[in-house]
C-alpha cells in the first residue's frame, strides 16, 4: 500500500506533524513503520512552501491484521501547544480504506 500526502497551501508557522493509520479497533499506529509507539515525521519544522508531495505510507500490510475499515491521517500541530486529541491539528487531512 502506498499512501502520499499532496499539500497545495503554504504553512507559514512552525508545525509538528504525525502520520497515523487507524485500525478498524481503534488502535494508531505509525503510517512510516507500523509500530504502536506514535512518533511525530517532523517536530517544529518552520514552515512548508507549495506545492509539497510527500509519501507517507509505503508498506505491506501485514495478513494478520484484522479485516475491516481503516483510516490514513496525517495531522499538522502547532507546537507550541499541547497535543491531547486529533482535533488540536490545525490541519487534519485523511482517508479511509477498507482491508477484506
Amino acid at each position: 500500500m502506498v499512501g502520499t500526502f499532496v499539500l497545495d497551501i503554504a504553512i507559514d508557522t512552525p508545525f509538528t506533524v504525525y502520520a497515523v493509520l487507524i485500525g478498524p479497533d481503534g488502535v494508531m499506529v505509525n503510517a512510516s513503520d507500523l509500530k504502536t509507539s506514535l512518533m511525530p515525521l517532523v517536530v517544529n519544522y518552520p514552515g512548508l512552501a507549495m506545492p509539497f508531495s510527500y509519501p507517507f505510507l509505503s508498506a505491506k500490510i501485514p495478513t494478520k491484521w484484522p479485516k475491516g475499515q481503516y483510516e490514513a491521517v496525517v495531522a499538522f500541530f502547532d507546537p507550541s501547544k499541547p497535543i491531547t486529541e486529533r482535533q488540536d491539528a490545525f490541519l487534519n487531512v485523511s482517508t479511509k480504506f477498507t482491508i477484506q
